[in-house]
């Protein structure tokens, strides 16, 4: 993908928001976790989720935080405990 980058996406909404922004998250990106999303994307698709998830949250309730690198950034992740994810999507 060129102009690939490395998002993780953390959310804290309203539970009657969760579902809905559990969707427009995993059309872009990976579930991890409850509440966390990582993964590849494209600069473009990225400003698309973003515009989705302000259309979908009440910002007075709501935060998203995403954390955006360069896809050729190393770094490596540490795992404690069960996984809640199944790692046959994810290609690093």
């Amino acid at each position: 993908m060129v102009g690939s980058l490395f998002a993780i996406l953390v959310y804290d909404v309203n539970e009657s928001r969760v579902n809905k922004v559990n969707s427009v998250c995993s059309k872009y990106l990976i579930w991890r976790q409850n509440s966390v999303f990582t993964g590849k994307i494209s600069l473009s698709k990225i400003s698309l989720l973003k515009e989705e998830l302000k259309t979908t949250i009440n910002p007075a309730e709501d935060y998203i935080l995403i954390f955006i690198f360069p896809s050729n950034v190393k770094f490596r992740t540490e795992e404690i405990g069960i996984k809640r994810y199944s790692d046959v999507n994810i290609v690093w």
